[in-house]
């Protein structure tokens, strides 16, 4: 296994992305410097209340049974194998290994939202200061203050022509050939320099599944597909492309075209979904 000089900020420890990106580094041959397993002890839903009084390690236990029970449906487990099966590259919660074989060690923290200042002071005592982002919202100005910080965020759209939410989505409805683009994070939004962008076959993936349900398709696409061409995207940079994305060179972001995109309406999205995955296989499917 290759070390490289990246350490992953793992946020939580069923994070869709941060799963996948184990996953294909490890199928790579690739390890982590570090990996920093940040635990939550916020609610992620109003419907899972926490009391105020709730130690925090016990809260970030809790958080982690409700995030798992939701994934307990039959039909997002089953289609979620099927995707992986397709890819090549198992994605399982039930398979990951002790995280101590991703990395050549691992530190976990306990906090109140990803801008505790708890996790801005432990990022200041790494050595390795190349991150990979793995999730948990965006991240504020004092991290970016901290003197070497580097944060990678594989974006899945064309930034800059296609920022925010949905944008493989939003590429799909306008017609738009599908990128996937690597940059370093800064405070705005998918605005920072370009480490690479290519474009990226979004195959047509036979599902089985008993019956045309948008918004399980949705659940799929964002919990499983899109983590699995993201994780596929950059560890082929770093394999096939030789980035070394502790110091890539980098372009600015700068295209006068840039438009903002948010999170799609339901009837738009279902839209999108059908033209990313097949319906062949879906008995109730409208013609």
């Amino acid at each position: 296994m290759k070390t490289l000089e990246i350490s992953l900020l793992h946020y939580g420890k069923l994070s869709h992305l941060g799963l996948a990106y184990l996953a294909y580094f490890k199928h790579r041959g690739l390890r982590f410097k570090r990996i920093i397993l940040i635990r939550d002890t916020l609610s992620p839903s109003p419907v899972f209340p926490l009391s105020p009084d709730t130690p925090e390690a016990e809260a970030a236990d809790l958080i982690d049974d409700f995030i798992e029970s939701r994934r307990l449906d039959a039909g997002f487990a089953a289609l979620c194998r099927q995707v992986s099966d397709y890819m090549g590259v198992d994605v399982n919660p039930a398979l990951c290994p002790p995280l101590e074989e991703y990395a050549e060690s691992v530190t976990d923290i306990l906090v109140k939202g990803i801008n505790d200042p708890r996790l801005v002071e432990l990022l200041q005592q790494e050595s390795c200061r190349t991150f990979l982002y793995a999730g948990g919202g965006r991240i504020g100005p004092e991290f970016f203050a901290i003197e070497g910080a580097k944060y990678i965020h594989v974006h899945a759209g064309g930034a800059p022509a296609f920022r925010g939410a949905d944008t493989l989505l939003w590429e799909t409805l306008y017609g738009a050939p599908h990128q996937l683009t690597c940059f370093f994070q800064t405070p705005g939004l998918d605005d920072g320099d370009i480490i690479a962008k290519f474009p990226v076959m979004i195959d047509r993936i036979p599902l089985d599944w008993p019956k045309w349900d948008p918004e399980l398709l949705y659940k799929v696409w964002l919990f499983c597909y899109d983590p699995h061409l993201r994780a596929r995207f950059i560890t082929d940079l770093i394999v096939e492309q030789g980035i070394d994305m502790s110091c890539p060179p980098v372009k600015a972001n700068d295209d006068q075209q840039s438009r903002v995109f948010y999170l799609m309406a339901p009837q738009i999205r279902a839209l999108a979904l059908e033209r990313i995955f097949s319906t062949d296989n879906c008995p109730g499917h409208r013609d």
